[in-house]
């Protein structure tokens, strides 16, 4: 998009919840008048891309623009290239399995939230572990790529690992229960 059209992006919002994937996100854009035409028409082909791409899991996606006159300040060029950087190379989706269970999730991160407010970008991630060193590698991923992007860094709510215990009477009883509720484990 940035490429194809002059496009100036005065701000992102998306998501509510760190610990959720968002279902929702918006950008306000500033184009000249003269480039409205191809930038509905990239919309439109990025609409359809989205939805054949999405359709079975998120059949109500759409892209869609609507006209507005704001004159906020857009994002500077240099502060863009550190947001999109910073955001492409977020830790996010499942970050490794475990070793001796495969159908069990052992380390993930999701970028939940998003917002830009004229030069101060949030970006809330909600990072899970049951190892202890995974999860204060990912951290320290995220605290250097806000240094990188000239920014900073916070640890909002710690959750703490939670290592899988085979013999773990609390796991005897869940799977007890599981196989009779539904049969199998």
């Amino acid at each position: 998009l940035l490429a194809a059209v002059n496009v100036d992006i005065i701000s992102v919002t998306g998501g509510t919840k760190r610990n959720a994937i968002p279902v929702e996100a918006s950008a306000l854009l500033r184009v000249p008048s003269t480039q409205c035409a191809a930038l509905d028409a990239l919309a439109s082909q990025f609409d359809t891309q989205l939805r054949d791409i999405w359709k079975s899991t998120d059949p109500q996606l759409t892209v869609r623009l609507t006209a507005d006159k704001s004159q906020t300040p857009a994002i500077l060029p240099t502060d863009l290239f550190c947001l999109l950087n910073t955001i492409n190379q977020m830790p996010c989706g499942v970050l490794a399995i475990h070793p001796t269970c495969p159908n069990m999730l052992q380390t993930s991160a999701n970028l939940g939230v998003l917002r830009t407010q004229e030069r101060i970008f949030t970006l809330e991630s909600c990072i899970r572990s049951s190892v202890q060193e995974e999860l204060e590698d990912v951290y320290r991923k995220i605290r250097m790529l806000g240094i990188a992007g000239n920014g900073t860094c916070q640890c909002i709510a710690d959750c703490p690992s939670w290592e899988y215990t085979e013999n773990s009477p609390l796991r005897e009883l869940c799977v007890r229960v599981c196989e009779q509720r539904y049969g199998k484990a």
